[in-house]
C-alpha cells in the first residue's frame, strides 16, 4: 500500500473524528474567504437629492429633541 492509502484509511477510520475535521476545515475555509473578500471594491450608487433629504429629515423628526443637539467645536490654544 502506499502512503497516500494508509494515511486515508487512518483519517476515515473514526467518522466522527472525519466529520469533525472537515466541518472545522468549511469553517476555517469560510474565515479565510471573508477575510480576502474584506477590502474588495463594492458598487455605489448615489440616491436622488429629494430622497437623501427626505430621509434625513424622517431620521430627525424621529429623534427626541434633546438629541438634536448642535456640535460646538471648541479649539484650544
Amino acid at each position: 500500500m502506499s502512503d497516500a492509502n494508509v494515511m486515508w484509511k487512518r483519517l476515515t477510520a473514526n467518522r466522527r473524528q472525519f466529520g469533525v475535521m472537515l466541518a472545522l476545515v468549511a469553517v476555517a475555509l469560510l474565515m479565510w474567504g471573508k477575510l480576502l473578500l474584506k477590502n474588495s471594491p463594492r458598487p455605489a450608487a448615489a440616491a436622488p437629492a429629494d430622497t437623501k433629504q427626505a430621509a434625513v429629515k424622517d431620521i430627525l423628526d424621529a429623534l427626541d429633541p434633546l438629541e438634536r443637539r448642535q456640535t460646538v467645536r471648541v479649539e484650544l490654544p
